[in-house]
């Protein structure tokens, strides 16, 4: 027997006299607090009604898709649950299932409604959701997909093109065919990075990933993230150094996240910083956080550039600067920063150079 069912039950069994169930509290007759825990720990409103379309439960999300406020009684009456009682009635008459998107003070709902026994009788359930937020999530969606389909073109193109040439006999010299080589080799990287990308920042967007936190010194983090750039750098001309105060503090955090962190907000810099120029990794206490920060002697970043930097799939065009990169490695770096309570900032000054940092929570013995 269903929770639901056993709800019912207790409700007939708790009738005076006569066809109308008591006017026993939701609460008290539910099978558990834990229960009701859950159902109201829930995105999506629940709501439970007889076949009188008495309420029997209503969580929380309902009430406040519905416009009910707490501690009020909850009713299928005036503007915002009429439309609900009459769906919920017809699948009362009805049976199966029903979907339809309704509207409570302007906020669009979509409405899923069942009918099913219970002890003889039969409940209603209404399951709500919010329609705004659902297209929300659905729009960043089609825009990452268009961004990603964007960014595949190129590569994509380069590839077939070196392939053609190969094909059609037009790389016969040594010097050409080295040159297609690379380039698929290249364009190959790019579109496997854009991929990797793209799966760390999905699942850091997701909220599901799972945190191992620890005492991180800050240092050894920045040595080895310089030692995993160091080719990298070395390709670019660009020097690689570390600048600690030996009191800097530890955090407290998942050193991994922090290594993913520094590694992206070091490829940036590299990616912007021409040759002959320089990348230092330092860090400062700002009170109960650390800033974990990357210096660069690049070309800097226009003022109109500023406040778009930690948008997803967004690259600062700038002339002289080394490969882009994928235009998510600062949206992973804000992802993470935000895991870990703390914040991402830049300075920069154009022509000069930037400063890009991650604030990370400051070690304490009590952690």
């Amino acid at each position: 027997m269903s929770w639901l069912e056993r709800l019912w039950k207790r409700r007939v069994a708790g009738r005076p006299g006569g066809d109308e169930p008591a006017a026993v509290p939701v609460r008290t007759v539910l099978p558990n607090a834990a229960l009701v825990a859950v159902l109201d720990s829930l995105v999506r409103g629940v709501v439970v009604v007889d076949r009188s379309l008495r309420p029997v439960f209503a969580n929380t999300s309902a009430r406040s898709l519905l416009g009910i406020h707490p501690g009020e009684e909850f009713a299928l009456s005036g503007d915002q649950g009429a439309e609900l009682r009459e769906l919920l009635a017809q699948s009362l008459r009805l049976g199966g299932r029903i979907c339809r998107d309704i509207s409570s003070g302007g906020c669009g709902i979509r409405a899923e409604v069942y009918r099913f026994p219970a002890g003889g009788d039969v409940l209603a359930l209404a399951l709500l959701s919010d329609t705004s937020v659902e297209a929300q999530v659905e729009e960043r969606y089609r825009l990452t997909a268009g961004d990603v389909a964007h960014d595949l073109r190129a590569p994509a193109a380069a590839i077939e093109c070196c392939v053609e040439d190969l094909l059609d006999g037009k790389a016969s010299d040594p010097d050409v065919l080295t040159a297609r080589l690379n380039t698929i080799r290249n364009e190959s990287r790019r579109v496997a990075l854009l991929a990797e990308d793209v799966l760390h920042f999905t699942a850091l967007a997701s909220g599901r990933v799972k945190m191992s936190l620890e005492v991180c010194g800050l240092p050894a983090v920045a040595e080895s993230c310089l030692a995993s750039m160091s080719v990298a750098a070395e390709r670019a001309g660009v020097r690689l150094a570390a600048r600690f105060d030996p009191a800097t503090p530890a955090v407290f955090g998942d050193v991994l996240r922090i290594r993913q962190a520094l590694t992206n907000l070091l490829a940036n810099a590299i990616n912007h910083t021409p040759s002959g120029g320089s990348v230092t990794v330092w860090g400062e206490e700002a009170g109960d956080l650390v800033r974990l920060c990357v210096t660069d002697t690049g070309c800097g970043i226009s003022p109109q550039d500023m406040d778009r930097l930690w948008d997803r799939f967004f690259r600062v065009a700038t002339a002289g600067a080394q490969t882009q990169g994928t235009g998510l490695g600062l949206s992973i770096v804000k992802r993470i920063a935000g895991l870990h309570g703390g914040d991402v900032g830049v300075s920069s000054t154009p022509g000069e150079g930037s400063t890009f940092w991650i604030s990370l929570p400051r070690y304490r013995p009590q952690d």
